[in-house]
């Protein structure tokens, strides 16, 4: 077993055993001290005046008031050391994520400048069969031309330039 002694594991041990036992301990306090109060006045053998009750009162509530801070006090200090935590750990998962999104933006222009790369080979290969005026065979041993192709292509690639253009005007 494992045992985690950061300050934030210790103090959240300390408001858990607090959260379990703050109201019992607090009705012991009041029993035993109202138990006690009776009981030297037996023992001793005096009349336990109303003075005498309102006095060990604000004592025992003194006690309460004071438990109660202490229990106030280390719940704050509990819950400022767990938000640095979640700060720490926000801060971490944006780092990565900007991290990411940094690796997706540079692979995406790779696969940009070679799609543009193949677009201006295959019409420079176009454009060389077309020179020397070699038909093709497309669609069922027909005798075509590939000039028609050539204004796609030519269309595709100044749209990719154009696109191009804008991410580079954009950063």
């Amino acid at each position: 077993m494992e045992v985690d002694n950061t300050p934030l594991k210790k103090v959240e041990k300390t408001i858990l055993f607090f959260k379990k036992y703050w109201a019992k301990w607090i009705f012991f306090l009041i029993g035993l001290s109202i138990t006690l109060l009776f009981s030297f006045s037996l023992i001793f053998d005096k009349d336990i005046q109303l003075q005498i009750i309102n006095n060990w009162i604000g004592i025992i509530l003194g006690l309460v008031a004071t438990i109660a801070s202490i229990i106030s006090l280390f719940l704050s200090f509990y819950n400022l050391e767990q938000e640095r935590d979640e700060a720490r750990e926000n801060r971490q998962l944006m780092n990565d994520l900007k991290n990411t999104l940094i690796e997706l933006e540079k692979t995406q222009i790779d696969i940009n400048q070679r799609i543009d790369q193949q677009v201006k080979e295959t019409v420079r290969i176009n454009r060389k069969l077309n020179m020397h005026n070699r038909p093709t065979l497309i669609n069922n041993n027909a005798t075509t031309r590939q000039r028609p192709n050539d204004r796609v292509i030519s269309e595709r690639i100044r749209k990719t330039q154009e696109t191009t253009e804008r991410r580079g005007n954009n950063e």
